[in-house]
């Protein structure tokens, strides 16, 4: 046996390819459904190369959708296919360290469980929005990075049904963070380790009758931030509270579409004579963490990517019915903004993405459709590579970043 083979049922080795262009370099280990590798792109950087076992064909359409999604909750999936020898695969973000490595390794403290239980329901809410349960969630799939907790190994996962949905992820969620505050991994219903500020929010998530749990992770995080974290003296750094009803005061925008002359598209839009905004917005984008972003501030939801492509505007047409048929992350009234919509998403300066916009967008949609014309044949468009309102021909290829009214 080549010193450079794996072992000697395995038929990849050391130091050549092994997927695409990824060089293999070592041999990581086995899980219940396949082998990992840490394998390197061309420049160097490591990623891990998981090979699936036959048998345990990987449902490549929810692959794609997870991939899709590009969540800092997730592990990211980065690509799938077959390797040199054929074997079903994918390449993942490589991570160095899990939630059982951390727990073998010392005691987590009480805010660190928090932080970290906080994060693992940021995770799900994620797949929850989009419709998937993991069915596997437990200390070795979830991966710490600083102090983000990933979710990775979607092996099983699957589409909610009318039978099955995230319950068995919210309580193994649960499940995880008891044994966080407590050290032990097994339970008793009295809950009788657990410190006494904890134990009501516990009980209802393990109720026996899955009708008296919490029903969906937005009600977990609500009741944990109101019976845990506002009652806890800790400089603990948490995110906006992002639930389904946002209570704060709105600055409402237009989203009526109208003509605008360009005479008038000064003092109507609020431009300069360089045609950048008088007024900037600020706003208070939250992540919804499911491919859209909330402007708290102006009481609107946006895709956070868009279209993948640039189009004439008869096509902008069908793209916004077509998201709407599909319940785009569940909701059927998105629409095409309106050029005052778009502008407040314009910065004074440019941003680390090199345009003028926040970049917790996408970078790739840097030119925008309104809904606004100047003309039956002529629209307004916001450049956000240079900050700037124009009017083009409608014939001229721009992408869309839909919005709606929350």
């Amino acid at each position: 046996m080549s010193d450079n083979l794996i072992n000697e049922t395995d038929r990849y080795t050391i130091g050549s390819k092994i997927f695409r262009d990824y060089t293999l370099k070592r041999f990581i280990g086995e899980k219940n459904f396949g082998r990992y590798y840490l394998v390197e792109n061309m420049t160097g950087i490591p990623f891990a190369l998981k090979v699936i076992y036959p048998g345990n064909n990987i449902d490549r359409l929810l692959i794609h959708t997870i991939a899709c999604l590009r969540s800092n909750r997730l592990v990211s999936i980065l690509d799938y296919g077959e390797t040199i020898e054929g074997e079903e695969c994918m390449i993942l973000e490589f991570m160095h360290e899990s939630l059982e490595d951390a727990l073998r390794a010392e005691p987590i403290n009480e805010i660190t469980a928090c932080k970290y239980f906080l994060e693992i329901l940021q995770g799900l809410k994620v797949l929850e929005n989009n419709h998937i349960v993991h069915k596997d969630i437990k200390p070795t799939n979830l991966f710490i990075l600083e102090d983000i907790i990933k979710i990775g190994d979607f092996s099983i996962a699957e589409r909610f049904t009318n039978n099955y949905n995230s319950s068995v992820d919210r309580w193994a969620a649960a499940a995880i963070f008891y044994r966080m505050l407590t050290g032990k991994s097994s339970f008793n219903r009295d809950l009788a380790n657990v410190p006494e500020k904890y134990r009501s929010f516990l009980h209802k998530c393990f109720e026996k009758d899955v009708k008296n749990r919490y029903q969906n992770v937005s009600e977990m995080l609500q009741a944990f931030y109101e019976q845990i974290i506002n009652k806890l003296n800790t400089p603990l750094i948490l995110e906006a509270k992002n639930f389904e009803v946002i209570k704060k005061k709105k600055h409402n925008l237009r989203s009526t579409p109208r003509y605008v002359s360009e005479d008038e598209s000064e003092k109507i839009f609020g431009l300069t004579k360089e045609r950048r905004p008088i007024k900037y917005t600020k706003n208070e984008f939250v992540d919804n963490e499911n491919s859209t972003v909330t402007d708290l501030f102006t009481g609107l939801m946006w895709q956070k990517f868009g279209s993948d492509q640039y189009m004439k505007y008869e096509e902008v047409k069908n793209y916004i019915k077509k998201i709407n048929q599909e319940k785009f992350v569940g909701y059927a009234d998105w629409r095409l903004p309106t050029t005052e919509e778009l502008m407040s998403l314009l910065t004074p300066e440019k941003q680390s993405n090199d345009l003028f916009i926040n970049p917790i967008f996408s970078k790739e949609q840097f030119w925008c459709w309104s809904s606004d014309k100047i003309a039956p044949d002529k629209g307004w468009f916001v450049i956000f590579l240079l900050g700037t309102v124009i009017w083009l021909d409608l014939d001229n290829l721009y992408y869309v970043r839909a919005v709606r009214t929350i």
